[in-house]
Formats: structure tokens, sequence, C-alpha cells
């Protein structure tokens, strides 16, 4: 297997410890004391900075969303990395044209430019890609990882997954391709930064549930997050609906 190591390793006890899987996204900070207390241990908001204090416990992870953004990351990361984050996040689903729509070789390239200037205390994720058909997905996230092989800081492998509420055999089956695919690349973990339905509340609660058990029992993904802290998908009327409790409360 190829492999792609990070900057130089930092000295035991320096690498971060990781303090729980179940994550969340979010725009609006004033939704976040809701999960205060609530087994939700990270959370992030597409940004580079997390725009409120976080609830105690929680570990908020910045993202530099793309291109347009790039200018400000590393500086804005590292903010976020004084105030106690551990892990930071690539560009949000460059293979989509509508999101951070980046060419692998383009997203590569800026890649190292933004995270060579991060602390190498810090874990690095690559960039989060959909659940699309080639050259989208999968197959544009091999040809990220390639052109990454012993140039790129990559500590974990994101990837987002949308389907139906009863498609959790693709999700699981997604997930371990996901996990095959960085393995060729000698890169264990994997997180699932985005995932959800498109069948509205039919079937939803269900869907969770049996979502959870599988990134829940997988020991390779290392974190996941589903979509999103907000009105009318975890939340009603500023409170965690049926939803929201399943997934804090699993």
């Amino acid at each position: 297997m190829t492999s792609i190591p990070t900057a130089d390793a930092p000295m035991d006890g320096d690498l971060p410890t990781l303090r729980g899987k179940k994550g969340l996204p979010y725009n609006d900070p004033t939704y976040l004391d809701l999960i205060e207390g609530r087994g939700v241990s990270w959370v992030y908001n597409w940004k580079a900075l997390p725009d409120a204090t976080l609830p105690r416990g929680i570990e908020y992870v910045p993202m530099c969303w793309g291109p347009a953004s790039a200018e400000l990351c590393v500086q804005d990361i590292q903010a976020a990395l004084a105030s106690g984050s551990t892990h930071a996040l690539s560009f949000n689903e460059p293979d989509h044209h509508q999101q951070a729509n980046m060419t692998p070789e383009t997203a590569a390239a800026l890649h190292m430019e933004i995270f060579d200037a991060i602390s190498t205390a810090v874990k690095i994720g690559s960039p989060a890609v959909t659940n699309g058909a080639a050259p989208m997905g999968i197959s544009w996230l091999d040809s990220f990882l390639n052109l990454c092989v012993n140039r790129c800081r990559i500590d974990f492998v994101t990837y987002h997954w949308y389907g139906a509420t009863h498609s959790l055999d693709d999700l699981q089956s997604h997930t371990q391709a996901v996990v095959e695919l960085a393995a060729r690349y000698n890169i264990s973990k994997v997180w699932l930064t985005e995932f959800g339905t498109h069948s509205g509340n039919f079937g939803e609660g269900d869907f969770l549930k049996g979502a959870l058990n599988v990134l829940n029992t997988s020991p390779s993904v290392e974190r996941y997050a589903y979509f999103m802290l907000a009105e009318r998908i975890l939340l009603s009327a500023n409170r965690l609906n049926e939803l929201g409790e399943i997934y804090v409360g699993v």
C-alpha cells in the first residue's frame, strides 16, 4: 500500500485524544445549548471559527470550506486551535459544482498550501466528498488521494452520504467502500461529516437508529455528524424534536 504521511510526528502525548464519535453541524449557534451534556462531543459550521462560545465538553472543528475562503483559513484555523480545537477539516464537497467545486489537482495543491502551515499537533481531514456517481464521490476522492501520496497531510478521510430511509444497506456499503479506499492509502480512520435522508419524516427515526448502530459499531468510523442542528430537521419550535432526541440519545 502507498502511504500518505503527515508532517513530522509530534512527541507522544502531543496528539489529540478522540473524545467521542457523535457530532453535529450548525449554522445558528444559539441552538448549541440544547445539546450540552447530551452525548454530542464535537460540532462544526462550515467555517474556520465558531462564531460563539461553545458549551463545555464540545470540541469545535474548523473547516476551510473552499478556494474562496482559503486566504484567511490558516489564520482562522490557528485561532480555533489556540482555543482548544484538535482537528481540522478540508474542503466541502469539492466534487460538487454548487459547493467547493474543485478538480482533484487544484484541491491537492491548495490543501498542501493551507494545511502544511497548520500545527503538527492537529489531525487533518481530507476534503469531504459527496456519494455521487463517478467522476464525483469516491472516484474524485481516489484521484485526490493519489495526487497526495508523499505530499499531503491527511489523518482521516472525510465523506458525506444522503439517501432514502430504506437505504441503510447503501449507507453501510458506501461507508465500507470509503474505508477500503482509505486503507489503500494507509489511512485507518474515516469521518462521515454529513448524512441524512431525502424521504422527509417518513421512516426517518427507524433509519437513524439503524444508521447510528452501523456507525457506532464500525471501528474505522472515528466520527460522524447527522445533517443538521436546525429547525425542521432535529429541532421543532426551538427544542429537540423526536428525531433530535433519537440522535442525541443513542
